[in-house]
């Protein structure tokens, strides 16, 4: 995760500086973009699917 953090912070900006619209971009960046996305939603779907700790330090496995 820390590589597509690295990737989105350096790329988000760059994109949004130098690509215009109506530009087009390379089908390789355009796919790694997705795949930055994609592991994004797939962090996310794994955080909320864990175990965590409370204040007492007892690990909770409940999801509600």
């Amino acid at each position: 995760m820390v590589f597509t953090l690295i990737f989105s912070c350096l790329a988000t900006p760059l994109r949004l500086a130098f690509v215009r619209e109506g530009m087009e971009e390379s089908t390789f960046w355009v796919g790694f973009h997705y795949l930055v996305d994609l592991l994004f939603l797939i962090d996310i779907a794994v955080i909320f699917n864990t175990a965590y700790y409370d204040e007492y330090f007892r690990i909770i496995e409940n999801r509600k």
